[in-house]
């Protein structure tokens, strides 16, 4: 239990320091593993050439946008989604802490000796192309200065003719869904993902009606928006909140579920959990919730199933969810859960 107390301080972090500063740290982490103690980020952009003012401005005001690019540079040099992964949960750039062997096994689906080998290869990988790191680096943060107003006339010119590899579609997906912590909230969902006929979608469509979240939000003032809308009738308004139910988002007699908070340790598996979710998002190029919604994994994490027939029994996660994923959260939830 110890080992995932790391992931709830990670949490909490968040609230108390913007999520930039949380993976800053991760980056100096990797910095230090790959070329020793002592040099941090703050040590990379003096190598790179700028002065005390440009690393100031770019701390200042671009800091967010420049560990995004720097995550991207490393992702588009190591050419593999597994070994940037690997290294983004070792070194402590996904939620600002690192996660031992075991930890990031079961989180990649991978065996820990797996997982060492690509965190050697990673880690060689990016000391060989040393100076392909620090130029794509140094294009990007010169890139912002520019776009900040803070850079020489002549610098446009020059980056008009050094540019970043663009990166690959999973590398990108990589950094959004992990990095950032992307949830799956309501508001993120369409309402197409919930099941309802053509018909019923088009109504609510035309009304501007785009997501879950909407519908709860009307729904929690009563039907008579819904009703409104040409076309829907109580039918439709019928098979709009059956759809919810199944989904896990309603319930028919007291309207949209209350959940109580998390304990601490339901926090420490849920985070894993979100942090699983976005890997295999990013694996799989699909948004979060098309793995699992955010209430499917606090119920996870509050009943701690530890069989298949057990997780089938998790409100809005479906047969083809439990075959598709199923031995991979009872992994998570057993290692982190324990």
């Amino acid at each position: 239990m110890h080992d995932t107390v790391a992931i709830t301080e990670a949490s909490r972090a968040g609230s108390a320091a913007p999520q930039e500063k949380i993976v800053r740290q991760g980056i100096d982490a990797l910095l230090e593993a790959l070329y020793g103690p002592g040099h941090g980020l703050d040590d990379f952009l003096s190598w790179l050439g700028l002065d005390e003012r440009e690393v100031a401005l770019l701390k200042r005001e671009c800091l967010e946008a420049y560990t995004e690019h720097f995550l991207l540079s490393v992702g588009t040099i190591l050419k593999d989604r597994q070994i940037f992964q690997t290294l983004l949960l070792r070194y402590g750039l996904i939620q600002g802490k690192k996660f031992t062997l075991d930890q990031t096994a079961a989180l990649l689906g991978l065996s820990s000796e797996q997982v060492s080998k690509l965190q050697a290869r990673g880690l060689h990988r990016l000391r060989w192309l040393r100076n392909q790191l620090e130029h794509q680096a140094l294009v990007a943060a010169l890139d912002l200065l520019d776009s900040c107003g803070h850079a020489p006339r002549w610098l446009t010119n020059v980056l008009s003719l050094i540019k970043l590899p663009s990166p690959s579609l999973d590398i990108v997906e990589t950094v959004k869904n992990c990095v950032a912590g992307r949830q799956a909230g309501p508001d993120d969902i369409p309402v197409d993902a919930i099941g309802l006929t053509s018909r019923v979608f088009n109504a609510l469509c035309r009304r501007g009606i785009e997501s879950v979240g909407d519908l709860l939000a009307i729904l929690s003032r009563g039907d008579d928006e819904l009703l409104a809308i040409h076309g829907m009738g109580e039918k439709g308004i019928a098979e709009i909140k059956s759809a919810l139910q199944r989904a896990g988002f309603w319930e028919e007699q007291g309207g949209r579920p209350q959940e109580r908070p998390l304990t601490e340790a339901e926090e420490e598996l849920y985070t894993a959990l979100q942090i699983w979710r976005g890997i295999r998002a990013a694996q799989k190029r699909v948004p979060p919730y098309r793995v699992a919604y955010d209430h499917c994994l606090r119920q996870m994490a509050r009943k701690r199933p530890v069989t298949l027939k057990e997780l089938a029994q998790i409100r809005g996660f479906d047969n083809r969810q439990v075959r598709q994923y199923g031995s991979n959260i009872l992994r998570v939830i057993h290692t982190f859960g324990a």
